[in-house]
């Protein structure tokens, strides 16, 4: 593989976020491919990645450089067996049998998400217990990465407990 590119830089932190939001993960499949216009082939190129939640359920990753997400394209998208939610930085889209495409614009905020995070991290310390991730919680974030490095690597699925045990 090319160096150390978006996957390690941002994948970590959207397998952390799904992972808050999902569940575990099992197992992580991942393949690369390089762009035959991109500059640096040297350089990591897409990650896409199948990853089995310890559910059942299967989410589907692409990290990228090479890939240029012009308009309303970028985001996160969540499908569901009774519709779909597309959520943009700034809007988020409902799609289903009732809706295609409701726009919804999120909640007024009267604190920054920043704001909002320092003061749920000093209440923590504050009060003496753990919030709801830790170091540990992270590591597994970064073995998930890890493992789909070398899925991408040698081409078969990493079984998460089979490589890293209990972590």
């Amino acid at each position: 593989l090319g160096g150390l590119g978006t996957w390690q830089l941002h994948g970590i932190h959207s397998v952390g976020q799904m992972r808050y939001i999902l569940g575990e993960v099992a197992t992580v499949y991942v393949r690369e491919h390089k762009a035959q216009s991109f500059a640096r082939r040297d350089l990591e190129g897409t990650m896409s990645g199948l990853m089995t939640l310890e559910s059942g359920t299967h989410v589907a990753v692409v990290q990228t450089a090479e890939s240029r997400l012009y308009g309303d394209l970028g985001g996160y998208v969540l499908h569901g067996d009774r519709g779909s939610v597309r959520a943009g930085e700034e809007k988020c889209q409902i799609f289903n049998d009732e809706h295609d495409g409701l726009v919804m614009s999120y909640p007024e905020e009267t604190l920054s998400s920043y704001a909002r995070e320092m003061e749920a991290f000093a209440d923590y310390v504050a009060e003496g217990i753990e919030g709801p991730t830790t170091g540990t919680m992270e590591r597994r974030s970064l073995a998930i990465v890890q493992a789909g490095y070398e899925s991408a690597e040698n081409g078969v699925p990493i079984d998460l407990k089979e490589r890293f045990g209990g972590l």
